[in-house]
């Protein structure tokens, strides 16, 4: 989130609208004036990497999601790119790991169920080790 958040180029899109958890407060209807595009972060697998016995890292996998209610996908894919972006084969510093490799895997457009709400799931793979 830190560094979606730090990111000129997402920012230039969501301003600060980069959320762990989206605010209660949301309405459910548009016009009610929800701002629009935001993004958020999905789901999230970790599996433990062992050698010898001894915990050594881990292989995680996450999603960040994208939203938009403009018109067709054209907003909501580029967002997604800049996500893309700022994350593939990013540098971080992660408290009590290194980090070993931060990859894109793949992402997936679709049109919510509300017919309203265009939507990117872009998904991560992260290789730690505890350097």
């Amino acid at each position: 989130m830190a560094r979606l958040k730090a990111d000129a180029a997402v920012q230039a899109i969501v301003t600060d609208r980069v959320y762990d958890f989206v605010p209660e407060d949301r309405p459910d209807n548009v016009e009610e004036g929800w701002p629009f595009p935001y993004a958020t972060v999905g789901t999230i697998q970790i599996i433990p990497e062992h050698a010898s016995g001894r915990y050594e890292g881990a292989e995680a996998h996450f999603t960040v999601d994208t939203w938009s209610r403009a018109a067709g996908f054209p907003e909501v894919k580029r967002l997604g790119d800049t996500v893309v972006a700022a994350l593939h084969y990013a540098d971080l510093d992660l408290d009590g790991h290194r980090l070993v490799d931060l990859e894109w895997q793949a992402t997936h457009y679709l049109r919510d169920k509300d017919g309203l709400t265009s939507h990117g799931v872009h998904m991560f793979k992260v290789l730690t080790d505890l350097g």
